[in-house]
């Protein structure tokens, strides 16, 4: 099954038709910001808009240049923050837009926070837009670091809020967390709050380690109420307690387990909640010799909360503390998921290996056919689970070409030993030695030559660059038309297999001599102003024919070479590098 990746508040992400074992980008939990989405027919964005990052909302659109576009925004018109957001957006983020882009503004109503765009059908380029719906897919994958993002994308919506308003400084972190290859490296910008600021510190500098939950609440909403710096506050009176809830992890190295256990004692012997009857005083005695255990405790203090609730008799303590207890409960769910996605990611990282293994034995045996599917399997799995500086997703992208390059499969092939290349080159860490990037660099080389070598021979993309030709004749364009002419003979003449024979060979030079001879009459005209002349010296707009610069699909020659413009286009999709 292939995968949909989640994009975190203040965040972006990219895919393309192409990304190994990916389709779709997923958001969730958004009031007061915008969800913005952008798609053509090989590729997505989906990135989610707050205050902090809308100026980068531009360089994420432009990064899909194939037409034609549609641009979706989704907002809240009853949260003031989010029409406002919007506004914002449509007047001075998107960038350049063209005539050929598609809009559509959404208002969501507030019920619907999950957003869902991907290609519906790898095969075509159907994409179902927008999938809203109450549960998550649960093929869904997550940055490796993605807990720590999202806790300093929280705590920043208020500690150092007065600072940047202030200051009028904008966001510097990166948006992107997958660029359509793999998980983007996140550096101290993302995973580290800033405090550079003496005041963003100073508020940073409350806050203890050993903070309960409803301490550090308390402090968060003491912030703001002797400023005279003028913010905008994004989250509404319950967010304190969630962005409080973020911070503790923050401070405490997400140890969920040991929080919880601190948060639920903190519950049972504040007092904010008084047990008045037998049956509630002997439940709040269980839980305080429950939180005095070592170890993690939620499943036996869950136990005990599921007895209460059953057969304790209703009080408005026994109400109170159940609700309270269910908001600590959703924190450390919250911090076991990550948890478990480091373990889960782990365990594929370790599966993606085996095959790795297998996959090489299969290419070493000459079964070439198995050994790219496996490689591709292991390309798969280390895309969902591995950073784009992961050496083994690099070695991996190199083993898949090479098999390909033995089948004789170069397209694809070159396709794969670029990406090595390119992973290895820029991004790999630690770095391969020079011997494995060069031989990176010789075997693309020798896949191209030998790309070019099986193309150069098709007898139709001789037979396109005729017919290009001719119909340039016809038209009168004779320079263009000598100049496919040419190519089209030698073709013919040097590499065609199989080679033509004399009377298709003679064909062609009686025809490039008479065009020649059409040029050369009309260059002899004098002309009535010297317009012509510029107009019949105008260069040659047919690429200059290069062995090395043949390649991709010669059906389209087939097609489309009874017009002079999809001939053109039929052509020139044997360029990959014109």
């Amino acid at each position: 099954m292939k995968k949909i990746i989640n994009v975190p508040q203040g965040y972006s992400a990219r895919i393309v038709k192409t990304t190994p074992g990916i389709n779709g980008l997923y958001t969730e939990n958004f009031s007061s910001c915008n969800i913005v989405a952008c798609f053509s027919p090989e590729k997505i964005m989906l990135m989610h808009v707050d205050l902090k990052n809308a100026h980068k909302l531009s360089e994420e659109l432009q990064w899909i240049t194939d037409a034609p576009r549609t641009i979706i925004i989704a907002y809240r018109e009853n949260h003031p923050a989010s029409a406002s957001l919007k506004n914002h957006i449509l007047k001075n983020c998107l960038g350049p837009v063209t005539n050929d882009d598609a809009f559509k503004v959404k208002n969501l109503s507030d019920d619907t926070n999950k957003f869902c765009i991907f290609f519906d059908d790898p095969a075509d380029n159907n994409i179902t837009a927008v999938k809203l719906s109450p549960t998550r897919p649960e093929n869904l994958i997550r940055h490796p670091q993605e807990q720590q993002l999202e806790a300093v994308q929280k705590i920043e919506q208020l500690i150092g809020l007065q600072t940047r308003a202030r200051t009028l400084t904008s966001n510097s972190k990166k948006t992107n967390i997958f660029d359509g290859m793999a998980w983007q490296i996140m550096g101290p910008s993302e995973l580290e709050v800033d405090i550079t600021d003496t005041a963003t510190k100073n508020e940073m500098d409350r806050f203890e380690s050993n903070d309960t939950l409803v301490t550090i609440t308390g402090k968060l909403r003491g912030l703001f109420k002797k400023t005279t710096t003028p913010v905008i506050l994004t989250i509404d009176n319950g967010g304190y307690e969630d962005v409080a809830s973020y911070l503790q992890g923050y401070l405490n190295n997400f140890d969920h387990s040991l929080l919880f256990k601190r948060n639920v004692k903190d519950l049972f012997t504040c007092d904010d909640h008084k047990a008045i009857t037998r049956s509630d005083k002997s439940f709040n005695q269980r839980m305080i010799k429950i939180v005095e255990k070592e170890g993690d405790i939620f499943k036996e203090a869950a136990q005990e909360i599921d007895d209460y609730k059953h057969f304790g008799n209703p009080t408005e303590y026994k109400t109170d503390i159940i609700l309270e207890y269910k908001m600590l409960v959703k924190h450390y769910e919250i911090g076991e998921a990550y948890v478990n996605l480091k373990q889960d990611y782990s365990q594929l990282k370790e599966e993606a290996l085996g095959l790795n293994r297998e996959a090489s034995m299969s290419y070493f045996a000459n079964d070439y056919k198995t050994a790219a599917a496996l490689f591709l399997k292991v390309i798969k799995i280390l895309t969902w689970c591995s950073k784009i500086d992961d050496p083994h997703l690099a070695t991996a992208y190199y083993n898949y070409g090479q098999s390909l390059d033995k089948k004789q499969e170069y397209k694809d092939a070159e396709s794969a030993l670029s990406i090595s290349l390119e992973l290895r080159e820029k991004h790999t860490n630690p770095k391969p030695n020079d011997t494995i990037i060069e031989k990176t660099h010789r075997d693309l080389a020798r896949c191209k030559e030998s790309l070019t070598d099986k193309l150069i021979d098709d007898p139709h993309l001789a037979t396109g660059y005729y017919n290009y030709g001719q119909s340039l004749d016809k038209k009168q364009e004779y320079k263009d038309a000598e100049s496919a002419l040419s190519i089209s003979l030698e073709l013919r003449e040097k590499h065609t297999n199989p080679k033509p024979n004399d009377t298709i060979i003679e064909k062609t030079h009686r025809d490039l001599a008479r065009c020649k001879e059409s040029l050369t009459d009309k260059l002899t005209e004098t002309p009535s102003n010297p317009t012509q002349v510029i107009l019949a010296e105008k260069p040659v707009l047919l690429p200059q024919y290069e062995k090395h610069k043949i390649a991709c699909n010669t059906e389209t020659i087939i097609k489309t070479s009874a017009a002079v413009a999809t001939v053109t286009a039929a052509i020139s999709a044997y360029y990959c590098y014109s």
